[in-house]
């Protein structure tokens, strides 16, 4: 396994200075296992071009998310307590994902798991009949409602409302050794959901993660407010 490059110390590919803890993620969890996301160097310049409307879809996906927390706000404490009160803390679920142009950012969703879930397997891709999900995360899942809190992630600039859902690092750097195109779907914000969530289900295969990646190309040449 290969060391990332010394200059990851030096300067890393956020917008804000990284807290303490975000740094110690960069030393031991990131640095040695994707050196190719930690590099001092922004991601190079991708080869397809993106609709004009992603100049400016940042901001109106604010505006109509903060419009639409009215609603979400209610239903996110009705959510957050029936959590507490059938599984217990903690209520949310935070993870590292991969953002725009390699930027990596906190995601933020209601808990479906059983605490811990990954102390054993480590990074694994979710499955339709994930035996950690809790009862009330299949239903959280089922209904989208444990994505509310990605609201959150849209009002601080680290998503869209619509767009390519971000990855995990981990996932990131295997796929993109797989798939040469795969780091393309960065050129942009990712989305809380997109075309290739409505299209298609959870990842099995390589074949999936093609498929999804060609829909969400496909998005990012051609989408448009209307679209959205």
């Amino acid at each position: 396994m290969s060391s990332a490059p010394n200059t990851t110390t030096r300067s890393t590919p956020v917008t804000r200075p990284p807290s303490r803890a975000r740094r110690r993620f960069y030393r031991s969890v990131v640095a040695p296992k994707l050196p190719g996301l930690v590099s001092a160097r922004p991601v190079e310049p991708l080869s397809i071009d993106v609709a004009s409307y992603f100049s400016y879809k940042p901001w109106v996906d604010r505006v109509i998310t903060a419009t639409l927390m009215v609603v979400a706000l209610p239903v996110m404490v009705v959510v957050g307590l029936a959590i507490l009160a059938k599984d217990g803390r903690p209520v949310f679920y935070r993870q590292i994902r991969v953002g725009k142009n390699g930027r990596l950012f906190r995601i933020w969703k209601f808990r479906t798991m059983q605490p811990d879930a990954e102390r054993q397997t480590g990074a694994v891709w979710s499955c339709v009949s994930d035996p950690r999900v809790t009862q009330l995360g299949q239903w959280l899942r089922s209904s989208h409602l444990d994505e509310l809190p990605q609201f959150f992630n849209v009002l601080v600039g680290d998503m869209n409302l619509i767009g390519p859902r971000p990855e995990r690092p981990e996932f990131v750097c295997e796929l993109s050794r797989e798939l040469s195109f795969y780091s393309q779907r960065v050129k942009v914000a990712p989305g809380i959901t997109g075309l290739a969530q409505i299209r298609t289900g959870y990842d099995q295969s390589l074949a999936d993660v093609h498929s999804k990646v060609m829909i969400d190309l496909e998005y990012l040449r051609s989408t448009s407010f209307l679209a959205d």
